[in-house]
């Protein structure tokens, strides 16, 4: 298996794993985008805060040296400005994940999240080994369905809330799939 990378690259966006100071700026993108993802991630559905923002870098950074899971910032090529996170997490030991992500509210539509989210593919089949990546959207969220369409995740079918897997789906959700 290659070298883990901890930045990946498509020439316009770059996904950088989380790094010690890099806290004030997810608060800040979580203070603007909280309305909008907050329905979606539990990180941040009580609102943002800095001892929020700290706690959630802090503990990806330890998931990271773990292997628990794997967050990334995500930027512009030219300009260092925190756009969002990409994620996998929920990784097994029969070599699937899932794939999570969210753009700050002002840079939506920009087809940030696609290219993030094909980035993290990336890592998750050539630097983790993984042979199936998992995007359990939301069945309200429309952004982040067209997101799995668009980096060509097949649709599986729909999960109703409640238990399933290893975690609790809160919403009823569509479950899409990318194979190595």
């Amino acid at each position: 298996m290659p070298r883990m990378r901890t930045e990946l690259s498509d020439g316009t966006i770059t996904i950088r794993a989380y790094e010690p100071g890099i806290e004030l700026a997810v608060f800040e993108a979580a203070c603007e985008s909280v309305r909008e993802v907050g329905p979606w991630m539990s990180t941040w559905r009580e609102g943002a805060t800095y001892a929020i923002a700290a706690r959630h870098v802090a503990e990806s950074i330890q998931a990271w040296h773990t292997g628990t899971w794997y967050d990334f910032a995500i930027t512009r090529n030219d300009s260092a400005a925190f756009l969002g996170r990409v994620g996998l997490d929920q990784i097994s030991a029969t070599g699937t994940a899932n794939v999570g992500y969210w753009v700050r509210t002002g840079r939506t539509g920009q087809g940030i999240a696609t290219a993030a989210v094909r980035l993290i593919a990336h890592f998750g089949f050539e630097d983790l080994g993984l042979r199936r990546l998992e995007l359990l959207v939301a069945a309200d969220n429309l952004a982040s369905r067209r997101v799995a369409e668009k980096v060509g995740a097949t649709f599986e079918g729909v999960l109703p809330a409640g238990r399933y897997g290893q975690g609790e789906l809160e919403n009823t959700s569509y479950c899409f799939s990318l194979g190595r």
